[in-house]
């Protein structure tokens, strides 16, 4: 069974990194480690369970601990010859050579055969690679058909769209449907910046996928290690039936990006247009791709943005506002709610919290662990709020 979130981020041990300089590929090299093969793998001297609590041991080391407090650890266990393969959550935070998970009652006590243990990758299925281009697919492909193609082949950038089909699946340049068109943004697709080539350190970023799409933050520019860009790609949560074209993308539309969250991003102002945002095809399913707006609480300005107290005084207590509504068009006022952003949350009063903060059993969201990514620019920062539980959809 395949977990239905995955989060990663840049603290992980092993897992590939941004280099501060760039490097052609190298977000191809992240996606395809977290997305389609996992990382980190390590055989294991000894795994068991005593009633359903599993411990497994690696004398070399596991290399599991990120330093964050409550960031979810999920684990796939291959090799095994007697059922104990598949994914799992760590039940308490890793030791340098153990750690403890919950698994079946009913499985052998011992598990046998050359066991291995790495980080669980997501599901997506990478088609192609040729030259820095990759063709993927997420794991649900009902929820989400079609392809995400990303061109990975500059060094400070990659340019990203949808595809809804194919004359040759595994062939870059035969694809069908371009979501954004090259006509609406001028280029190969929206931009995802990796770095602006100053400093020295590698870039920070964290990387969320659910069944249907990603969401991807990177904090490119090296003077703001915790203020992230924001980018998704995938399924919207749609509200119209049988919606063969649920995709959406977002991005910046020039490649000449100023600061985190320039020409688009996860804020929004009440009737403001955004820019950088595209579905598929419109609710009538006909033409091509156009664009769409994000709608929240229409008294703030962005997501976190709020400046109500943090905590409430009246029940010491966090809040959110969402789901996320996005409409059709180029305004977000009168157009018609195509569906929601999945996973992603208003933060009401979270001025006071950080990066990577896990904030639990939020009033309305009881048993769900929301994640900050601290996201813009300055005096324009905020958080998002991302759901690490889920499920967020069918």
């Amino acid at each position: 069974m395949t977990l239905p979130i995955h989060v990663f981020h840049s603290g992980m041990p092993n897992i590939p990194q941004l280099p501060a300089n760039g490097g052609a590929g190298a977000l191809n090299a992240l996606i395809h480690a977290c997305g389609v093969t996992g990382f980190g793998e390590k055989t294991l001297d000894d795994l068991s369970h005593v009633d359903g609590v599993a411990t497994a041991s690696c004398s070399a080391g596991l290399q599991l601990a990120d330093g964050i407090n409550g960031m979810p650890h999920r684990i796939e266990i291959s090799g095994s010859t007697n059922g104990w393969n598949g994914q799992y959550e760590l039940s308490a935070p890793p030791g340098s050579t153990t750690c403890t998970f919950n698994v079946d009652p009913g499985l052998p006590a011992t598990c046998t055969g050359p066991v291995t243990l790495k980080r669980a990758p997501a599901g997506m299925t990478r088609l192609s690679l040729v030259d820095d281009q990759a063709v993927y697919q997420f794991r649900d492909t009902n929820l989400m058909p079609g392809y995400l193609l990303l061109d990975d082949s500059q060094a400070q950038y990659a340019a990203a769209r949808l595809a809804e089909s194919a004359v040759d699946p595994l062939e870059f340049g035969t694809m069908i449907g371009l979501c954004p068109t090259t006509l609406q943004v001028g280029g190969p697709g929206l931009i995802w910046r990796k770095t602006n080539s100053s400093g020295d350190d590698d870039r920070p970023f964290v990387l969320v996928f659910w069944a249907g799409g990603l969401y991807l933050f990177i904090a490119w520019y090296s003077s703001y290690p915790t203020q992230h860009d924001p980018f998704y790609a995938g399924a919207c949560l749609t509200r119209r039936a049988a919606d063969a074209f649920p995709g959406i993308i977002t991005g910046s539309t020039v490649n000449t990006v100023l600061w985190p969250g320039y020409n688009h991003g996860f804020h929004f102002k009440s009737g403001a247009s955004q820019v950088g945002q595209y579905l598929q095809r419109g609710y009538a399913q006909v033409g091509s791709a156009m664009p769409f707006q994000k709608t929240g609480m229409a008294f703030e300005s962005m997501l976190g943005g709020g400046t109500y107290p943090d905590p409430n005084p009246v029940d010491n207590a966090n809040d959110a506002w969402g789901p996320i509504a996005i409409s059709e068009g180029t305004t977000n006022t009168g157009t018609p709610v195509r569906g929601f952003m999945p996973g992603l949350w208003d933060l009401v009063n979270c001025q006071n919290r950080s990066h990577l903060d896990i904030l639990q059993n939020m009033p309305h969201l009881p048993g769900r662990r929301i994640l900050l990514v601290g996201c813009g620019y300055g005096s324009q920062a905020y958080p998002v709020g991302l759901d690490i539980d889920g499920p967020w959809g069918p």
